[in-house]
């Protein structure tokens, strides 16, 4: 059964983006460095993932910002385009789930998918920076 990254509001929920397998398929990170930090995060269960990561050096804090910023907007882009209803909530999980894979944009898989056009990427592109 596929996971849901819908919650009960039909938002888009930041946790379903698993930032340490985002950094594994960027190839930032090993998958046995992911599952080294995870163990240790059972430690200190109040850190978060990229703060173990960043704790154990395996990522650098420029690299943690960056990608904590694309995750960002990739949780915005995927909401506004349901708001916007160029996607419907199926589609866009299946580009998370695609985007868990492969560490690539949201918007590209979305139009690689054929889920939305170029055009309809851009105008919600235009729409998230205003």
């Amino acid at each position: 059964m596929a996971k849901s990254f819908q919650s009960e509001t039909g938002e888009v929920k930041p946790e379903s983006l698993h930032f340490g397998q985002l950094l594994v398929a960027r190839k930032i990170i090993s998958k046995p460095q992911l599952e080294i930090a995870l163990e240790e995060q059972k430690h200190c269960p109040y850190l978060r993932i990229g703060e173990v990561l960043l704790g154990l050096g395996l990522i650098s804090f420029p690299q943690l910002r960056e990608n904590l910023e694309d995750q960002y907007k990739d949780v915005r882009l995927g909401q506004l385009m349901l708001r916007l209803s160029i996607v419907s909530i199926a589609q866009l999980e299946e580009a998370l789930q695609v985007q868990e894979r492969s560490g690539e944009r949201l918007g590209q898989i979305l139009v690689r998918l054929g889920h939305c056009t170029e055009s309809q990427l851009y105008r919600a592109l235009a729409i998230q920076k205003e």
